[in-house]
C-alpha cells in the first residue's frame, strides 16, 4: 500500500512537471538498489549482477539529467509545452530550419 502510494504521488509529480517529482524519482528508484544487493548477497547469479548493474546506470541516468536541466523556477515556464509563448518561438524556428533544409 505504500509503494502504491509513493508511486501515485510520484507520477502526480512527473505529470505536472515538478522538480520535486525528479528527485523522488531517483529516491524511489535508488531504493530498489537495497534489495538488490541483498539479493546478489545470499544468492549470487549473473541476472542477479545485471540487474544490479542496470539499475545504477538507470540511477546515474537520472541524477545526470536532473543535474544537466537545473534551472532557476522562473525559467523552467518557458520550457513547457503549455506556455502559449514559448511555442509561438519554437514553431518559426522549426519552419525556418525546414525551409532551410529543403528549399
Amino acid at each position: 500500500m505504500g509503494y502504491r502510494a509513493l508511486e501515485a504521488v510520484e507520477g502526480y509529480g512527473l505529470l505536472r512537471r515538478r522538480r520535486w517529482g525528479e528527485y523522488l524519482t531517483i529516491v524511489s528508484t535508488a531504493l530498489l538498489l537495497i534489495p538488490g544487493v541483498q539479493k546478489l548477497l545470499k544468492h549470487p547469479t549473473w541476472p542477479a549482477v545485471g540487474g544490479l548493474v542496470l539499475n545504477v546506470l538507470i540511477v546515474i541516468y537520472l541524477i545526470s539529467r536532473v543535474i544537466r536541466r537545473r534551472k532557476p523556477a522562473h525559467q523552467m515556464a518557458e520550457y513547457q509545452p503549455s506556455n502559449p509563448t514559448s511555442c509561438a518561438q519554437v514553431i518559426p524556428r522549426a519552419l525556418r530550419a525546414y525551409t532551410w533544409a529543403n528549399p
